[in-house]
């Protein structure tokens, strides 16, 4: 009895390892062609052009002797998922867009609703949910075309480049995962990073944040005014640095550069009719001075000085972002999401877009010069 006890337990662990073997599921690199970054833009015969960016392994892989080439395929479809069913037939591998890295929207296209660009990416459960979404200045193809002949990888440029920018606060972390909530969200809009084509050994830069209403691109904040922006969201990244004139004349002496140490922002909203409704925002920063050619800072009253013309002169931009901000309907500070939360009774009987481009919102900036550098 014990060894026909012992023989099935043999037996089962033998069936059991058998079965740990078989990968039924398994995706080989070798049968497939990775998909590193995707185009959308408006179609010239049909609503929707896609190009993609994949790897082209040249010469005997097996000796180890291979060219590591960029192709750009683009074609034109009537949704994502057709266009990716159309590509499928142009290369050789089946595509595989689990390692996706960058997405990025042609700029007439976004004016659309982009949502029904990324239903694919929610859908599909081996999405790269960490792949960066960026709008382009023209088209996204010319932009990819042009990174590949002169940089060789699209998606490892661009990423690295957009990843620059969100260390420098020119533009927010966002990724398909993180802009999920904020597509289906009535009370806050969002802002994606904005890239435009360069002539040149610098194929591509990033110039500003692009601005949404709803789902749909309505505006743009570029340079400085980009960076204030995400200043006034109370956010600030590894550096936030600044060049401001602090005189008339247009030399090199009157200009100071200074990096943002510290932002703190306070928001208060008064709503107590549907016709009363404006919108307080309080922002101090402490700053440190990294480039001041005139060299005075020796003096407390000359740094008091500094303190008081920054704080007008980033009050008045700042006022200006906010007002850039209500002429795109882009509600950019989630001011929306706070009616919602403390205001519930007004905001149902709210046009909300309607009242957020006309209410009064006024901006207070307040400066502190906390470092002056080594040399004072």
């Amino acid at each position: 009895m014990r060894s026909w006890s012992k023989l099935l337990r043999v037996l089962l662990c033998i069936t059991t390892l058998l079965s740990l073997t078989a990968c039924w599921d398994q995706n080989l690199l070798k049968d497939v062609s990775l998909v590193l970054s995707i185009g959308f833009d408006k179609g010239e015969e049909k609503e929707l052009s896609t190009s993609i960016s994949t790897r082209q392994f040249e010469g005997n892989i097996a000796a180890g002797s291979t060219d590591n080439a960029v192709r750009i395929i683009q074609i034109e479809s009537h949704t994502p998922r057709e266009s990716r069913s159309l590509l499928d037939r142009r290369v050789s591998e089946k595509l595989d867009s689990s390692k996706l890295r960058v997405i990025l929207l042609g700029e007439e296209l976004a004016k659309q609703d982009i949502f029904p660009l990324l239903d694919i990416f929610y859908r599909d459960p081996r999405s790269a949910l960490n792949a960066r979404i960026a709008v382009v200045r023209g088209k996204s193809e010319d932009l990819m075309r042009s990174v590949a002949d002169t940089q060789g990888t699209v998606s490892e440029y661009v990423s690295d480049l957009l990843e620059s920018a969100e260390q420098s606060t020119t533009v927010f972390r966002e990724n398909i995962q993180t802009l999920s909530s904020k597509l289906l969200d009535p009370g806050q809009d969002f802002s994606l990073p904005l890239l435009q084509t360069t002539s040149g050994e610098v194929s591509a830069e990033v110039i500003g944040v692009s601005l949404f209403d709803g789902r749909s691109l309505t505006g743009e904040l570029l340079g400085d005014d980009a960076t204030l922006y995400i200043l006034l969201n109370d956010r600030l990244e590894r550096t936030a640095r600044l060049t401001k004139p602090i005189g008339t004349e247009k030399e090199v002496t009157d200009y100071i550069t200074f990096e943002v140490q510290e932002v703190d922002r306070a928001i208060h909203v008064t709503a107590n009719e549907p016709d009363e409704v404006y919108v307080n925002m309080d922002v101090n920063l402490e700053i440190k001075i990294i480039e001041y050619p005139p060299n005075e800072l020796a003096s407390q009253e000359k740094i008091d000085q500094l303190n008081q013309w920054l704080a007008k002169l980033l009050t008045k931009e700042a006022t200006s972002v906010v007002r850039k901000l209500q002429r795109a309907r882009c509600d950019g500070f989630g001011i929306g999401r706070r009616m919602m939360a403390f205001n519930k009774d007004v905001w149902e009987d709210l046009d909300w877009k309607d009242t957020y481009t006309k209410m009064p919102f006024s901006v207070d900036v307040h400066v502190d010069i906390v470092q002056k550098g080594v040399l004072n």
